[in-house]
């Protein structure tokens, strides 16, 4: 499995994987995730990179709670 599958497997399992789809492709000028996209950005901060947290209706607190999850997986 890639780390890009890995992250979608993640998404999923925390519930947020509209969620994070939605505020991606709003925030990113309606460009949509994808396996080449996210070979650009630094995997352990992908989620903290993505989009204002502030702008989602899931808001801050929320996603740094999945963004802290996140980074406890590609750390170990």
């Amino acid at each position: 499995m890639s780390r890009y599958q890995q992250f979608r497997a993640f998404l999923r399992e925390q519930g947020c994987e509209v969620a994070f789809d939605r505020a991606f492709y709003l925030y990113n000028d309606c460009t949509a995730l994808d396996e080449e996209l996210w070979s650009v950005g630094e995997e352990a901060y992908f989620v903290s990179q993505a989009f204002e947290w502030e702008a989602t209706p899931e808001g801050r607190a929320f996603w740094r709670e999945v963004d802290r999850r996140w980074y406890d997986i590609v750390e170990l």
